[in-house]
């Protein structure tokens, strides 16, 4: 793995909107999941202000290493795909866990509860990524083949002019 030198710009924006995304995903994951443990709890689930920044400082610090990463770490094998996946875990781990321990009312600290919910949380990112990354090799190899089609056409409009 190496530092990537040029091209950071453009790479930044690329990965801004998979970003979003993905934050917005979490936020509202980690949302549904209190009003789901409050439902199950019987409890009376309001979303105070407090908890509104602490789920989104935890959306943050759950998205941030992994746009940081991407930009600025380049892979050149299986094996530094393999680093950079266990790279960005365990930085998300830490951060989120450290961002939930700073933020905790209770003072109860990490508990199996918000274990399960940063697993839980981490999954449906790595689903949602793996099915866009999906979709996008589907969407290139489908212009790919409209490409192809198209220089077909015209090498073959070229030819039959060529011919006596």
């Amino acid at each position: 793995m190496k530092l990537r030198n040029e091209h950071k710009r453009t790479i930044f924006q690329a990965l801004l909107d998979p970003t979003l995304k993905y934050f917005c995903l979490v936020a509202i994951s980690l949302i549904v999941i209190s009003w789901g443990h409050s439902w199950f709890t019987n409890d009376v689930w309001v979303l105070h202000s407090y908890t509104l920044v602490r789920i989104l400082l935890i959306a943050f610090a759950g998205v941030f290493p992994a746009i940081v990463i991407n930009i600025f770490v380049e892979i050149n094998s299986t094996r530094g795909m393999l680093y950079r996946a266990v790279l960005t875990f365990v930085v998300t781990a830490a951060l989120v866990f450290g961002v939930f321990v700073l933020m905790d009312s209770t003072g109860s600290g990490i508990t199996i509860r918000t274990i399960v919910t940063f697993l839980f949380v981490y999954a449906v990112v790595l689903l949602h990524s793996y099915m866009n990354s999906i979709t996008i090799n589907i969407q290139d190899e489908k212009l790919a083949e409209d490409i192809n089609m198209q220089l077909n056409a015209i090498h073959k409009g070229e030819n039959e002019s060529h011919t006596p």
